[in-house]
């Protein structure tokens, strides 16, 4: 078994790595964009009812006045949070981007290495076909 056919094993793993690696960064991706669709809501959200409160702010009673305060309140905390989750999940996403890139990279430079190496070892198969070649045309030379 030549070398090349060795390797083989090798490069199908690097290749599964890279599945895998690949798998991890689209699901990381998915997460980072449900998590930043849910900041969007949160504001948009914190937005329309902080202008409709404004606009109805007269003739509103002070126990409901500072019930949709500590509800705006309560909007902002939880919208900092997902600001902080969604950070947190970016990383995440870079990591798993560097992790793909580091597969990538592997499984690359070694099926380049596999066909280099295949690439010897026919230029050898050659020379020793043509050296067994050259043999016996010289044992089998017979001048006249």
């Amino acid at each position: 078994m030549t070398r090349s056919a060795r390797l083989a094993v090798v490069i199908d793993m690097a290749r599964k790595n890279e599945e895998q690696a690949a798998k991890k960064l689209e699901q990381c991706r998915q997460s980072y964009q449900a998590h930043h669709q849910r900041l969007e809501e949160l504001n948009n959200y914190y937005h329309d009812y902080d202008m409709r409160f404004k606009q109805n702010i007269q003739g509103v009673r002070a126990n409901d006045f500072a019930a949709k305060r500590f509800f705006l309140g309560q909007l902002s905390t939880l919208i900092d949070q997902q600001k902080n989750t969604l950070n947190q999940v970016e990383i995440t996403l870079e990591k798993a981007r560097q992790e793909w890139q580091q597969c990538h990279l592997k499984s690359e430079n070694l099926q380049r290495f596999v066909a280099d190496l295949k690439r010897c070892e026919v230029q050898i198969a050659d020379k020793i076909e043509q050296y067994k070649i050259d043999e016996w045309v010289t044992q089998n030379y017979k001048p006249r």
